[in-house]
């Protein structure tokens, strides 16, 4: 009987906990439809130790990064704040394991590491939407194509945007070492169509869907504006709308104006920057539509209570769930729109 195909995970903390069970479920269903153990997986920190994840749980590891030999597939899995982890001896192993012909992939914000240590020179790779910014700039000279879309494969080279892209990524190594037939297995017991999940995309940024509700259709706009923010009468321009009917709107669904829902769109960016890449604060600010970093300042403090450098140190020691503005606490129905984009 031929040897598993070993799949190691280097767990960065803050991963996406959904990320990792999503991905070992359909290794786990290829397993039980091949009868046999066609896939073997393992879950890896840099000192053994239970990594926490994006939600807080803490999940255990079966080795220390340095002792990974003899595996298939290295794939990080990482969240906010990747390179808060990353170290010389991290760069080491994942060199001698490239050195060892190992196909080495990321999931999420995991790029941002194989960036670092020199592992995508040449290489295209696709990333989460909300962090496409701040990678571009951290590795402008480093000869990375950013792809959209949710899976790129290449010869020893994976990588997915997260989310649910999660499950092509894992669908694609199921169909390598296991066949069409069993592809659709596993997809037909996970309620998945294996060829709509291939091509999922993040989708032209000018693309403004016309089934979606207003406030969706705003909110993209939004989220695709965020370094030059759209006046709101142009906002209101290009969505058929007048002024007033997209403040009535915003005001009836989400108890909040249309200019505030904007600039919290701008503060969440500003976060990421600050977590994913080493830009400077001026430069974060700008990336977010704030004319200067004492403005950025003012509009984070006054929305969440803290200076953009605490909520930095507040999410690497407690995580990124309890930084949440507090108009979407008092909001029931602020995640519709988040949902219907």
């Amino acid at each position: 009987m031929n040897s598993p195909v070993i799949v190691s995970f280097l767990l960065v903390r803050l991963h996406p906990l959904y990320c990792l069970i999503l991905a070992t479920e359909v290794l786990r269903l290829a397993n039980r439809y091949a009868g046999r153990r066609l896939f073997e997986w393992r879950y890896t920190s840099m000192d053994g130790e239970p990594v926490e994840a994006s939600n807080s749980t803490q999940v255990a590891v079966r080795q220390c990064f340095s002792e990974v030999d003899t595996v298939d597939y290295l794939l990080v899995t990482a969240g906010y704040d990747a390179l808060a982890s990353y170290s010389s001896q991290m760069k080491s192993v994942l060199q001698r394991l490239n050195r060892q012909k190992v196909v080495i992939g990321s999931i999420d914000s995991g790029a941002f590491i194989l960036a670092e240590a020199g592992l995508l020179e040449r290489q295209k790779v696709v990333l989460h939407p909300t962090v496409v910014s701040a990678f571009t700039e951290s590795y402008r000279t480093a000869n990375i194509e950013v792809q959209q879309g949710s899976l790129q494969v290449a010869e020893r080279r994976i990588s997915c945007a997260g989310g649910l892209s999660v499950v092509p990524m894992m669908l694609h190594l199921v169909a390598q070492h296991g066949g069409e037939a069993l592809l659709h297995a596993v997809a037909h017991d996970m309620q998945v169509d294996p060829n709509e999940f291939s091509l999922l995309n993040a989708g032209s940024p000018e693309v403004v869907p016309k089934n979606n509700s207003l406030v969706a259709r705003a909110t993209l706009l939004m989220r695709t504006n965020v370094e030059e923010p759209l006046p709101l009468k142009l906002l209101a321009k290009k969505l058929g709308v007048s002024e007033r009917n997209l403040f009535r709107k915003f005001q009836s669904d989400l108890n909040v104006t249309p200019s505030r829902y904007y600039v919290i769109l701008r503060l969440q960016h500003a976060q990421h920057l600050m977590l994913q890449s080493r830009n400077s604060f001026t430069d974060v600010a700008l990336a977010s539509g704030f004319s200067s970093s004492a403005s950025l300042s003012r509009a984070f403090k006054r929305e969440f209570g803290l200076s953009p450098r605490h909520m930095v140190a507040h999410v690497r020691e407690h995580g990124y769930e309890t930084i949440v503005p507090k108009w979407q606490l008092r909001s029931p129905l602020a995640w519709q729109a988040l949902i219907e984009e």
